[in-house]
């Protein structure tokens, strides 16, 4: 899984308050990269306080 991961083809653009991931079309593993996006959005290492 880390060599698939380390080979991923992506375009990574920041702005002031997002992070875009893009793949190409022929990645075959992007589902797999977006469910593993969307599990750690709901269960974060940290929360910022308040």
């Amino acid at each position: 899984m880390r060599l698939k991961l380390l080979k991923i083809g992506a375009r990574l653009r920041l702005t002031a308050r997002k992070v875009w991931l893009s793949f190409s079309e022929a990645y075959p593993y992007a589902s797999d990269i977006v469910q593993i996006l969307a599990n750690l959005k709901q269960h974060p290492a940290w929360s910022p306080p308040g």
